[in-house]
């Protein structure tokens, strides 16, 4: 049994719009909670705090950054296959056009 895959070009460049914009979100939010960590973390010197503080701030950093990337490449995926499937989709389209009009100029004796 052929197995058939049904995909739709503009389905996969939404999802790819929408994991861009996933991404886009995490990298504000990075940046919003970086800026609250630098001004909380400023007025943190001196206390015992400080240094856990920090190690808390790179794990969010690390994980969240971790997190943009995947989301940027999941959109960088659904685009290639979107444009994949519509190019594939042209060349079969145009590809039998042209078959077509070979066999009508074949029957008509040209």
């Amino acid at each position: 049994m052929t197995h058939t895959r049904r995909s739709n070009p503009a389905q996969l460049t939404a999802g790819g719009k929408a994991a861009d914009g996933l991404g886009d979100h995490v990298q504000k939010s990075l940046a919003k909670l970086e800026g609250a960590h630098k001004g909380v973390a400023g007025g943190a010197d001196g206390f015992a705090f400080a240094a856990s503080l920090g190690k808390v701030f790179e794990s969010w950093d690390r994980r969240l950054g971790a997190l943009r990337g995947e989301c940027w490449s999941i959109a960088e995926a659904f685009r290639t296959n979107a444009g994949n499937d519509q190019a594939t989709e042209q060349g079969l389209v145009a590809g039998m056009n042209e078959k077509f009009n070979d066999l009508v100029n074949f029957k008509a004796g040209h």
